[in-house]
């Protein structure tokens, strides 16, 4: 009886539990693990290959050594800044389910992450949902205790109506994954593009319309919201991504920038977006605190004259607690208090319908087969097609 009553003690006390995320400082890369309410783990990004040490222990470390599972790895993009640590993560977990983009890089980190995944997948010990393979439909979530996280785009490759090429055409693929619980969030955007590359094309306004994987998140907005109280922002940062229609959509309260030294992310021009809109220079925290890169236009507040960044000393901790207020918080320091500043803006897609064809298959506009359809019946997105009894392309 008295065996019983712990037990229920404890299940009691995992479902009404916190859910908590670290950012790991990874220098210029990402790395976050999360634990649900439930106990469970996701990992958004091992981290930067040339660290991937020091990211290992920290996912140790903020893991514990009671659980041995990892339920989720989402590997964003196959860049090496963002799967460093993927084979130290399946050498010390049974890692149960991986969503990846399987657009292939030749590179040592790539390879290494490659092999660890389908390594563990021929084992039976992981489930590889590798979108060069399966199509994995926008809106699908999976629970974890009482949190629900929502696949929102991701792409084995960008869609070519997108009109990106080198670096752009490859980040625009990434994965982007919303966290619910208890009506709290948190956006994880991995690489995301979203406005014109500078080295391409004479540099946008900062008021320059979305393109890309921003674009299409808030195209279907009303449908799958993106509004979110906490940002993970998109590619560190970069001027590539962060176009102001997105910071609208988006509305954060807390924007965190994955960044470190090498690359000049979070670049000032970024930052002014956001604080054009109304956004505190300490609502826009940073992993790279102290860095100075003033040669590549690197955002002032927060860098340190004639200081390189070191990876590891600041790394972030977001709290979403089952009661009160969201917490965020440079690991060790006192949380951050901010407000919202924007009215979440929602948008349903008005573009591009997704097409039925007469033998159920339902395709969006990314198919190959979108155009060559002659007799179809549209839907307004592949969720309500799917709903119709219609079904993937194989």
């Amino acid at each position: 009886m008295r065996l019983l009553t712990s037990l229920l003690i404890l299940l009691s006390t995992w479902a009404h539990a916190d859910l908590e995320m670290r950012v790991i400082d990874t220098g210029p890369g990402l790395a976050t693990v999360t634990r649900f309410d439930n106990g469970e783990i996701m990992v958004f990004g091992t981290g930067h290959w040339y660290y991937d040490e020091h990211v290992t222990e920290q996912f140790m470390s903020f893991i514990g050594e009671d659980t041995a599972e990892v339920a989720l790895l989402v590997s964003s993009v196959s860049n090496p800044s963002h799967i460093g640590a993927t084979d130290e993560l399946f050498s010390n977990y049974l890692v149960k389910k991986v969503i990846r983009t399987g657009y292939p890089r030749d590179s040592a980190s790539w390879r290494a992450h490659n092999a660890a995944i389908e390594e563990a997948e021929h084992a039976g010990l992981t489930h590889d949902i590798d979108l060069s393979k399966v199509n994995l439909a926008h809106g699908v979530s999976h629970a974890f205790g009482d949190a629900r996280v929502t696949f929102l785009s991701g792409f084995h490759e960008s869609p070519p109506e997108w009109g990106l090429i080198g670096n752009q055409y490859r980040n625009a693929t990434s994965i982007v994954m919303r966290i619910d619980y208890q009506g709290k969030s948190i956006l994880l955007t991995g690489d995301s593009m979203g406005r014109e590359d500078p080295g391409v094309r004479e540099k946008p306004a900062a008021d320059a319309p979305a393109i890309a994987t921003e674009r299409y998140l808030i195209d279907n907005s009303g449908l799958r919201p993106v509004a979110a109280d906490v940002l993970i922002a998109p590619n560190h940062g970069s001027d590539l991504a962060s176009s102001t229609e997105f910071i609208k959509a988006v509305a954060a309260r807390w924007v965190i920038f994955s960044a470190g030294h090498g690359n000049g992310n979070p670049t000032a021009s970024t930052a002014k977006r956001y604080t054009a809109l109304g956004y505190q220079d300490t609502c826009l925290l940073r992993t790279d605190i102290g860095d100075h890169e003033s040669e590549k236009d690197e955002w002032e507040f927060g860098r340190s004259r004639n200081h390189v960044d070191i990876e590891g000393d600041n790394p972030i901790q977001i709290v979403l607690p089952t009661k009160g207020e969201i917490r965020v918080n440079y690991v060790g320091k006192k949380p951050v208090a901010c407000e919202r500043v924007i009215t979440p803006q929602r948008r349903m897609n008005t573009r591009k319908k997704v097409r039925k064809s007469n033998s159920g298959v339902c395709h969006g506009f990314t198919s190959t087969s979108y155009k060559k359809i002659k007799s179809f019946k549209t839907f307004d997105n592949l969720e309500s097609c799917l709903a119709s009894g219609g079904r993937l392309p194989n």
